[in-house]
């Protein structure tokens, strides 16, 4: 999926594609447009992510935790969540933010 050109199904073929037990997530886009998703092993936390990563990464989402819902396909069966997730990451990406925005409940 890239930012600079895709649609809602992108973002829904993107969450189907994670298993939400599986482990916390983040949610990221590089320079290029293109939005990754990726399950954080046990040991690594959200900040210890960005420290790793640090320059890979255009800007991230606040981490999803584990069985939240977030992701899976539950997750992409939720249309709500689904416009919610897609208009954040196109404004940010439009607005040219850099590093986290975050996710409201």
């Amino acid at each position: 999926m890239n930012l600079k050109n895709c649609d809602k199904q992108d973002l829904k073929g993107l969450l189907s594609s994670a298993n939400d037990h599986d482990g916390n997530h983040i949610i990221f886009v590089r320079y290029d447009g293109v939005v990754c998703l990726e399950t954080l092993l046990d040991d690594i936390t959200p900040a210890i992510w960005d420290i790793k990563n640090k320059g890979k990464f255009k800007f991230r989402c606040n981490s999803f935790a584990r069985g939240a819902g977030y992701v899976g396909k539950k997750a992409a069966k939720s249309e709500e969540w689904v416009n919610r997730l897609f208009n954040e990451l196109k404004f940010a990406w439009e607005k040219n933010k850099e590093n986290l925005i975050i996710l409201e409940d």
